[in-house]
């Protein structure tokens, strides 16, 4: 999609409440990132979702299908993810890294408590094979 034509779309969508408050900090920031939104950074923002939702969706599929060696790979990906996400936030604020660092870290936490319950199950179900 053409920068003009995002550009467009945001400013009618945030015209009316820019004239009741020529200051309103989230209009403002809407109009801002609408006018920086041009084909690299669209292509770069449509790639890395398309990357970041294969990996997670082929790694959870590897979970689902109770291969335990997932689990420590998921976690590097998720961590890789989150770093990746802090490096970028570091050189420019960007509330979807933000959001992105956030919900990886959530991921890697719940993949990490997954993992621990497993092996636990394991171990139980390996000892009672042995009895």
């Amino acid at each position: 999609m053409q920068t003009g034509i995002i550009t467009v779309r945001f400013g009618l969508l945030t015209k009316r409440e820019l004239s009741e408050d020529p200051r309103d900090l989230l209009a403002r920031l809407l109009s801002h990132r609408a006018m920086s939104f041009g084909h690299d950074r669209q292509m770069f923002v449509a790639g890395y979702l398309l990357f970041h939702g294969i990996a997670k969706t082929l790694l959870v599929s590897l979970l689902l299908l109770g291969k335990p060696w997932a689990y420590p790979v998921a976690m590097v990906f998720f961590l890789s993810f989150v770093a990746y996400s802090a490096l970028r936030l570091s050189h420019a604020s960007s509330w979807p890294f933000a959001s992105f660092l956030v919900l990886d870290l959530a991921t890697t936490w719940l993949t990490a408590k997954e993992w621990k319950k497993s092996e636990f199950q394991r171990e139980n179900t390996h000892r009672k094979a042995t009895f």
